[in-house]
């Protein structure tokens, strides 16, 4: 997520990702200007049309970015309800679990696990495959290797929470099979939260959406030069290439803004900070338990969180 709002840092930046097509654009208005003014070959298109056909280009460059930015506001909300399960859980196991009893092994497995879910299910949303590192150093020895096998190793995870609130109920370490209702309600909104980031992730903009106002963005754009060339006089003939070229420009930055936008899970800078988030949770639930040797929060880098 790109966390720096300076204005110089973000021209800077959209410079650098789109000066290849600006100049593609610059170089496809000069030829138009050469070959309707050197060669004298007409290319001229009449400018109303031309317009008309913008304006309803960018009323879908504008629906678009708009249903981008709800995917990706909804995502992070639903990362947001992950940071609050985490800390409730852990509240909540501590209070439930071995009550009274300092430094308890049920406890910290329990709330390790809940850590060890969040980061295998931004692994898994972001399509990554480090799971020794950001996850078995969460669970109990040998437990990788199950969560690895399964097709969805998140829920995986999620169920055996189940299963070991179950034997811990059975050991009297859960004193009432009350406290596990509790604790069971908080695994479910996990298995909430992680099928909304599911669907959000399976389900991208219709294509007849994205691939329509992509086709319609370039035909405004092989169009626009060809409009503006007799808008000009034979002194001016050459402003229309940094005309033509930055309205052209504009139009499909727009268009792959909204592009960018629309999958918050693909680890892009504009996506949704779930590795920071991660370590966030990991902070809170050390310290929860009693923990000084916590690890530092992730920073920005290159003004990108991560």
């Amino acid at each position: 997520m790109l966390v720096n709002r300076g204005h110089l840092f973000e021209f800077e930046r959209i410079w650098r990702e789109t000066r290849l097509r600006l100049l593609f654009f610059a170089s496809y208005a000069a030829l138009v200007v050469i070959v309707d003014r050197v060669l004298n070959i007409d290319t001229g298109v009449p400018g109303p049309p031309v317009n008309i056909l913008g304006a309803a280009v960018a009323f879908v460059i504008g629906f678009k970015s708009n249903q981008a930015y709800d995917r990706f506001w909804e995502a992070r909300k639903v990362w947001g309800g992950i940071v609050n399960a985490n800390r409730t859980w852990a509240a909540t196991v501590i209070a439930y679990v071995t009550p009274g009893q300092e430094d308890s092994p049920a406890q910290r497995e329990l709330v390790l696990r809940m850590v060890a879910w969040t980061n295998a299910l931004r692994l898994h949303l972001r399509r990554q495959a480090d799971w020794a590192a950001e996850v078995g150093q969460f669970l109990p020895p040998g437990e990788l290797e199950d969560v690895m096998a399964s097709a969805n190793p998140p829920a995986q995870i999620l169920a055996q929470q189940s299963r070991r609130l179950r034997d811990l109920v059975a050991d009297g370490s859960i004193p009432t099979p009350w406290y596990q209702t509790q604790l069971q309600d908080i695994i479910r909104e996990c298995y909430d939260h992680q099928g909304k980031c599911e669907r959000i992730k399976n389900t991208p903009l219709p294509l007849q959406y994205t691939a329509a106002c992509t086709l319609f963005v370039w035909v405004f754009i092989l169009l626009m030069p060809v409009s503006v060339v007799d808008t000009f006089k034979d002194s001016l003939i050459w402003m229309a290439v940094p005309y033509s070229a930055l309205i052209c420009w504009t139009y499909d930055t727009m268009n792959r803004i909204g592009d960018m936008s629309e999958n918050p899970f693909d680890n892009l800078p504009t996506d949704v900070p779930m590795s920071a988030l991660s370590r966030s949770i990991e902070i809170d639930v050390r310290q929860a338990l009693g923990e000084r040797a916590v690890p530092p929060p992730l920073r920005p880098v290159d003004h990108v969180l991560n």
